[in-house]
């Protein structure tokens, strides 16, 4: 599921009597500079939704669950990273969670304050350019343009939300490997696709190969307008790297930006 960041019209905070007892153990984690983590359990199963404002009273940005399957959002465990956010800044953040019958209930509303960017510990992208990584190989870049030019496979590596990846007509099998320069441990996957206005060259899933031959995800990303953080259950080290696109709309796929996070 999306993992929306910036979107509009969060719902009124009018819950029924009885909505925040169906919340359990709801807390803020792993705060950083510029992300953090809401967790929560419920006591049915239930979609997983966080919003937050810089007020309590103006929760109008909305995350999702990365790892929630479009197909069948639901569970009890709920983690849903807070990205994008501004350093030294106090934030306000509440639960909203739907059941298989359609009943919406509410938490309370949170508040938590980021650190400062020097106090944030693996905020590092490991695979930007900027801090070793080199490109092995990529399937396309549209036009035949060169690694480093626009649409290039460095656009995707750069930090840089502004700047895109393209193909050439790769749809589902647009790829690249990287080498990180030195063997790194990966906690955590940022990612966002690029689209084109008709609806095409959205990455919806992709997956990841590691230098042992372990294939991980897929990896749901069916919103274009989204970044997503996907925190990894268990941790993986390698130095090179190959991404694969799984399933697409087509066209010239390709990729806003591709983030690693760990040690």
């Amino acid at each position: 599921m999306a993992v929306n960041v910036g979107c509009d019209g969060a719902d009124e905070r009018d819950p029924p009597d009885d909505s925040t007892a169906v919340f359990f153990n709801l807390r803020v984690e792993d705060v950083e500079a510029r992300r953090a983590v809401l967790r929560f359990v419920t006591a049915v199963e239930t979609t997983c939704e966080a919003q937050l404002g810089s007020a309590a009273d103006t929760l109008d940005r909305i995350f999702l669950d990365p790892f929630m399957d479009p197909a069948d959002p639901y569970d009890i465990n709920h983690e849903v990273p807070l990205v994008q956010l501004e350093p030294e800044t106090t934030y306000f953040v509440a639960a909203r969670a739907e059941d298989r019958s359609g009943t919406v209930f509410l938490s309370e509303v949170l508040s938590f304050r980021t650190t400062s960017e020097a106090d944030s510990a693996g905020a590092t992208n490991m695979a930007a350019l900027q801090e070793g990584t080199t490109v092995a190989a990529v399937s396309s870049n549209f036009g035949n343009a060169g690694n480093s030019e626009t649409w290039g496979i460095d656009n995707a590596l750069d930090g840089d939300l502004r700047t895109e990846w393209s193909s050439f007509m790769d749809g589902d099998d647009a790829w690249f490997e990287i080498d990180l320069g030195a063997s790194r441990t990966i906690e955590r996957i940022g990612f966002q696709s690029r689209q084109m206005v008709d609806g095409t060259s959205i990455i919806e899933s992709f997956q990841v190969t590691i230098d042992d031959g372990t294939v991980l995800g897929p990896f749901f990303s069916p919103d274009p307008d989204t970044y997503y953080d996907f925190i990894l259950d268990v941790p993986f080290t390698t130095r090179g790297l190959r991404f694969d696109a799984v399933q697409t709309t087509g066209g010239n796929t390709g990729i806003k930006e591709f983030e690693l996070y760990g040690q």
